[in-house]
């Protein structure tokens, strides 16, 4: 049985693979956390939500000294409130965990696993502070959570200068908090574990995407903290909840195997029937391992492709056939202006762009790959104490005679050479004789 981890929650930096880590350690499947370099750049493919690091600021902003605030449109719907995942923070340094979760549990078409599928059923229709106590009594939580924390010399550090439930920088005093920005009922909302009620940022656009209206909310919370200054502010952070990029290049690329198969056996089957050299045509095309559905029998069959069928364009019986529509458009571009009518050439090139679309698909997976086993890595070393190094290390020079004549050069203060001013010879007097 996971218990509580020693200390309680710690720490946790904005970092996009440690939240992504964080995510596979909950069970969570299918979704990865990437971090937003630029905001007036528009985001290819879905987002579940966004993530939000910023410095905090605790004059009238404690969720324990609730103030009704002009600037902050509270939604105060209890039954949207309840029915929305919205848990007040009630554990110190968890604001990361929240933020997650705010987004991960008012997602309907996210994998959620068994713990946080638990935790979403066992708290449905529970205010939010019943369901911030909800979190913090989950062991599996807390250990997930302090795992991917920074080992700390000192548990009870800078506990009595940190304002309650927010995360400090490591190398100074100042407060830093989560919060979370999601699309729930055709409206923007943004939760914030120390506030009272979620905040409503207003209807979604009829056209365009959620997130360019979360950016465009984030942008303007950055211009008016820092008065319009056109820089990076290291203060801010956002990262976006998106779908696994691993997932997606591998299921990508098992679909663009299959398609090529099916093609290739088809043209095959054309050649053999124009008494072409299929094997010297094919001898340089890879064989990929994969099957063939036999559901799919129209696959194999040459319905439409006889060689002397003129009136049928052989493109468009591939996409009737729905074997391009996973490749990217270029490689489809490629395939319609191959502009032969020799059916030996065309189906070598449409081959060879296939082949090139499925390689392409295999560096994106290898260096999703490489990503990840970088972010392990970069785990590894971060949770690292080297502090019982550093100790032995020093100990163990101390003990052969090696640390005082490392030290003593440092430690030592210079000789000052002191140059004594030189004297300034006087005028001689001039004598006058008498006459």
């Amino acid at each position: 049985m996971t218990q509580m981890p020693i200390g309680g929650w710690k720490e946790l930096e904005s970092d996009p693979g440690l939240f992504t880590l964080l995510v596979e350690d909950f069970g969570v499947k299918g979704v990865q956390v990437d971090e937003i370099y630029d905001l007036q750049e528009t985001i290819k493919g879905s987002v579940y939500g966004f993530i939000f690091l910023f410095k905090w600021n605790e004059v009238g902003r404690s969720r324990r000294k609730v103030q009704a605030t002009v600037d902050e449109p509270f939604c105060k719907d209890e039954e949207i409130v309840n029915k929305m995942f919205f848990a007040h923070q009630l554990v110190p340094n968890s604001c990361a965990t929240h933020a997650l979760l705010s987004v991960l549990l008012n997602c309907d078409d996210v994998e959620l696993g068994s713990l946080i599928s638990r935790l979403k059923h066992d708290t449905y229709n529970f205010n939010p502070e019943m369901k911030g106590f909800a979190i913090g009594n989950i062991p599996e939580l807390a250990y997930s959570h302090s795992k991917y924390a920074r080992p700390e010399t000192n548990p009870l550090l800078d506990t009595q200068n940190k304002p309650n439930g927010l995360t400090s920088s490591a190398r100074t005093i100042e407060a830093f908090h989560f919060t979370s920005y999601f699309p729930f009922q055709g409206r923007l909302f943004e939760l914030d574990g120390l506030k009272p009620f979620p905040i409503d940022h207003g209807p979604l656009p009829t056209h365009g995407a959620w997130h360019d209206m979360a950016r465009r909310v984030v942008t303007s919370r950055i211009t008016a903290a820092t008065g319009g200054e056109q820089c990076h502010d290291i203060r801010y952070n956002l990262m976006a909840v998106v779908p696994c990029q691993v997932q997606h290049y591998r299921t990508k690329l098992n679909q663009l195997k299959h398609d090529y198969s099916s093609v290739k056996q088809i043209m095959n089957n054309i050649l053999e029937k124009s008494e072409t050299n299929c094997e010297e045509m094919f001898k340089f095309e890879p064989k990929y391992e994969t099957h063939i559905d036999d559901k799919q029998p129209h696959l194999l069959q040459n319905n439409g492709f006889q060689h002397d069928n003129g009136d049928k364009d052989f493109v468009e019986i591939l996409k009737s056939k729905k074997l391009l529509e996973h490749f990217d458009d270029d490689v489809i571009n490629v395939i319609e202006t191959c502009g032969t009518d020799d059916l030996e050439t065309k189906c070598s090139l449409i081959l060879c762009a296939m082949k090139r679309g499925v390689d392409r698909c295999e560096v994106s997976l290898n260096e999703e790959d490489e990503r990840r086993h970088r972010y392990k890595v970069d785990h590894a070393r971060r949770t690292h104490d080297y502090v019982p190094f550093i100790s032995l290390f020093l100990a163990m020079l101390e003990e052969r005679g090696h640390l005082s004549n490392i030290l003593e050069p440092i430690i030592q203060p210079r000789k000052r050479t002191i140059v004594q001013p030189k004297q300034k010879r006087r005028p001689e007097k001039r004598r006058y004789r008498r006459k």
